[in-house]
């Protein structure tokens, strides 16, 4: 997924105010990316679930 232009201005205005920051607000921050970044994943492999053929879904899975 390439990043808009929304995302570019983000990431800019991190790097600026990065340095200012202190650890535990470094801390959080990473934190919250973090959790963001399992929220895409999960999404993600969720969406690659809705996109697979619906008869493995039929299928007993002790077969």
């Amino acid at each position: 997924m390439a990043m808009t232009e929304q995302d570019h201005e983000i990431v800019e205005k991190i790097t600026r105010v990065l340095p200012k920051m202190t650890e535990l607000q470094k801390t959080k921050l990473l934190a919250s990316a973090q959790t963001l970044v399992m929220i895409f994943d999960q999404s993600a492999s969720e969406g690659e679930e809705e996109a697979r053929p619906k008869d493995d879904a039929s299928k007993p899975e002790s077969a």
